[in-house]
Order: C-alpha cells, then sequence, then structure tokens
C-alpha cells in the first residue's frame, strides 16, 4: 500500500514539475519578447501575412529575379542563411529556406499561375519553429514579404497584403 501512495507522490512531482516548466517557459518567452520586439501576436500575424500579386512578367522571370536578389545558395550552409528549399521545375514555385542541413527554421512560399498578361501569385509562410512561445524567424518572414512586394513593384506589378487562411 505505502508504494502506491510512494507512485502517486513521485506522478503528482512529476506533473507539478512539467507544469511549472511550461508557466517559466512562458514567462521567458513573454520577457524576450518584450525586450527584442519579437512577441507572439507579432510572430503569428507575420506566420498568417499572405502577399498576392498581379505581375506583367511570367512566373519563372520574377522567381528568378527573387532568387538573384536575394542572394539564394543552392543548399543550405552551416550558416544559417536563405536558400533554395524546393522549386518547381517549370519555375513558377519556389520555397524559401532559412536555415543549416541540420534544420530548417523556416520555409516560405511564393507561388505563380501564368495569365494572359504576366502571371498572379501569392507568397506566404508554411512551415516555421517557435521557441519558448515566439516565432524564431519573424524578421526573416517580414523581409522577405517585404523582399516580394518590392520586386513586384520593380516589375510594374501591383499587389495587396492579406491574411492567409492556415490555421495555427
Amino acid at each position: 500500500m505505502d508504494w502506491i501512495l510512494g507512485l502517486g507522490v513521485i506522478a503528482g512531482f512529476a506533473f507539478v514539475y512539467i507544469l511549472v516548466g511550461k508557466v517559466v517557459s512562458r514567462g521567458i518567452g513573454a520577457i524576450e519578447g518584450a525586450v527584442t520586439g519579437n512577441t507572439r501576436s507579432r510572430g503569428l500575424s507575420a506566420v498568417r501575412a499572405q502577399t498576392n500579386f498581379v505581375l506583367p512578367v511570367s512566373g519563372p522571370i520574377f522567381i528568378d529575379r527573387l532568387i538573384e536578389l536575394l542572394e539564394l545558395v543552392e543548399k543550405p550552409t552551416f550558416k544559417n542563411h536563405l536558400y533554395v528549399h524546393a522549386i518547381s521545375q517549370d519555375r513558377s514555385q519556389l520555397v524559401v529556406g532559412l536555415g543549416t542541413p541540420l534544420q530548417t527554421s523556416l520555409q516560405f512560399l511564393i507561388d505563380t499561375e501564368a495569365t494572359d498578361s504576366g502571371c498572379s501569385g501569392m507568397a506566404t509562410t508554411v512551415a516555421w519553429v517557435e521557441s519558448t512561445s515566439l516565432v524564431t524567424s519573424t524578421d526573416q518572414i517580414d523581409r522577405l514579404h517585404k523582399f516580394v512586394r518590392s520586386t513586384v513593384e520593380q516589375l510594374g506589378g501591383t499587389y495587396l497584403v492579406g491574411v492567409s487562411e492556415k490555421s495555427l
């Protein structure tokens, strides 16, 4: 009978330990967010953002221009850099990765579709990593959206920033 009581006490301590760990982790995340400006709501807003665009050039021209302007490398290196995570054979879709060969912390999709006068498309985050309740790549997501928008403008297109329908 004593062993059952002992087992219950150990289970209770484990539960309290896990609960306290989660509370401390959220507290650290909140403090980090206040100090760095990378709050959870800012990170989730960045993840939900979607840039829709219309261009007077083909999708592959737009994709190639983005690869050039972002200075994307073909494979990840051991430095945490942007790279070509995936690209469709017809060059109408590009997934930009951020990370190393061991871990990708961000995947950002640029998807184009041919139209009679060029192409239309969208750009949004499709995969991300969170740490202590914060999106770790918030600044890079914002930067990628800005690059997409400025490239659209440089090529004579228009864009509209909205919110994607992904569930978080």
